[in-house]
């Protein structure tokens, strides 16, 4: 959903907290399931809940009190989740505020300054909010599903059996045809 730069100028930092907040026009329950990586590392193995257009991490509880970011290194981290609902909202993470993010100077036991360095704290985001898109549904064949012949006027045989997925969003099937032909 969105990736952001964390990075350590002259001294390794301890990440111990990040919030966000979704600038869109998506619903919290929209989406579930938040997960702040690096990588394919999960951070804090905590999976957040959107409330009030916010999702905080409070990584305190990881081995160490948080996440060690070595000096002169800048840590891609991702925000990933489910979208569940929302066709056509959109959601735009962002850092509003520097009391937003808790970093600690792990050589003077201090507080690290949240920002770019030597300037003002500015708000952090994307360019653009992204849409989600209109749900889809996949239809295939199960793999269990029967492949033989059926013999004719056979009664109780399963003639195949289907999956079905929706993605994005609900979906409410409310009429189905099927069609056997005899070949």
């Amino acid at each position: 959903m969105w990736r952001v730069g964390f990075g350590a100028n002259t001294q390794d930092i301890l990440l111990t907290y990040a919030k966000f907040t979704n600038l869109g026009s998506s619903y919290d329950a929209d989406i579930q399931n938040i997960k702040l990586m690096d990588g394919a590392v999960l951070l804090n193995g905590v999976v957040a809940v959107v409330k009030d257009k916010t999702v905080a991490f409070d990584m305190t509880g990881m081995s160490g009190g948080g996440y060690k970011i070595l000096a002169g290194v800048t840590k891609q981290m991702t925000l990933v989740g489910d979208i569940v609902s929302g066709t056509n909202r959109t959601f735009q993470w962002s850092i509003q505020k520097a009391y937003d993010v808790s970093a600690k100077d792990l050589e003077y036991n201090v507080g690290a300054y949240v920002g770019a360095a030597g300037a003002t704290f500015a708000v952090v985001k994307p360019t653009a909010a992204t849409t989600i898109n209109v749900g889809t549904l996949s239809i295939g064949l199960a793999t269990d599903s029967a492949s033989n012949y059926v013999a004719d006027a056979a009664t109780g045989v399963s003639l195949a059996k289907f999956n079905f997925k929706a993605n994005g969003e609900d979906v409410k099937i409310t009429a189905m045809t099927v069609i056997c032909q005899s070949g």
